[in-house]
């Protein structure tokens, strides 16, 4: 073995006393989402905002634009393969990647990354 891995589930943060929100985005109209969440957000007051996949990277990274969280990481999990997300998104997704980290999870999407976007990829570590 190795590696180990340590898979945490809500229920497990919960249980260890770390508060959590849960905000209902089909729920309400998308201001009242974006509000809520910004609110989450100047609660928390976190040093770092770590989104995973589109709508997520898109809220929750304006949303941490607005309330002046500096370290934002947004997480691709999957290739972007249907046009309709890569048209509508490319002008977002141009401007909050200056003011953001974007992290793939493998080679092909950060292709996929580069070759929609525009955005370089590099390999640290």
């Amino acid at each position: 073995e190795q590696f180990a891995a340590l898979i945490l589930g809500l229920k497990d943060f919960i249980e260890a006393g770390v508060e959590t929100f849960f905000i209902d985005k089909f729920s309400m109209p998308a201001l009242s989402f974006f509000r809520d969440l910004r609110k989450a957000i100047k609660k928390t007051a976190p040093d770092i905002v770590h989104t995973w996949l589109y709508s997520g990277n898109f809220w929750g990274r304006c949303a941490a634009l607005s309330c002046g969280v500096s370290n934002i990481i947004a997480s691709y999990r999957d290739e972007l393969r249907e046009k309709k997300y890569v048209i509508r998104s490319y002008i977002p997704e141009k401007f909050l990647s200056m003011k953001s980290t974007l992290l793939a999870n493998s080679s092909a999407v950060a292709a996929s990354i580069t070759r929609n976007f525009g955005i370089p990829s590099r390999k640290d570590g």
